[in-house]
């Protein structure tokens, strides 16, 4: 949310998540990894809407109505159903390139073959992934659109993680 907040043109928010982030806080007010894109949608005018891939259709159920008017979602299951070309015509059909993105990605969302964090995991495989991502920045670069910046989270601890995987993971998104 802290980057998200220093752009003062309007935008769109493309995540990668096995979350929402959308639950209300848990201690008051204080902003946290379960909350920060509810709270951006509430606060952040120039957040024109959020793209949100991966979370279970049963955690989305759970979101607030008001915060779901701005956020076009894709379930971890229909993911499931869909091919590469059937992504790719989503992403076709929900990316406005005349509206400057910013990507979040919480590694979270790939499956524990992949990358192996602290949180539940999904189980995109970094491959889907990685052909997604590809998709939209050629999608942007032929629009002549502009990705803002991408922000990558999840590391799992160090102590007791698969740390080649993690480290193969990290490589690929990085290339990205």
């Amino acid at each position: 949310k802290l980057w998200l907040t220093k752009i003062k043109k309007p935008f769109a928010l493309l995540v990668y998540d096995n979350h929402t982030d959308m639950q209300p806080p848990a201690f008051g007010g204080i902003l946290s990894c379960g909350g920060w894109i509810a709270a951006s949608l509430e606060e952040l005018k120039n957040l024109e809407h959020v793209i949100l891939i991966g979370p279970d259709e049963a955690a989305y159920e759970q979101v607030e109505e008001k915060l779901k008017e701005k956020v076009i979602f894709l379930s971890r299951e229909k993911l499931q159903e869909m091919n590469d070309a059937e992504i790719s015509r989503f992403l076709t059909e929900v990316l406005c390139e005349t509206l400057p993105l910013y990507i979040s990605i919480d590694k979270d969302v790939l499956c524990p073959d992949d990358a192996q964090t602290t949180w539940s995991q999904g189980d995109m495989t970094l491959g889907e992934m990685m052909a997604a991502l590809e998709f939209v920045t050629r999608h942007f670069k032929e629009a002549g659109g502009k990705i803002l910046q991408v922000d990558i989270c999840g590391e799992c601890d160090p102590d007791g993680a698969d740390n080649e995987r993690n480290d193969a993971a990290n490589r690929e998104l990085l290339k990205f």
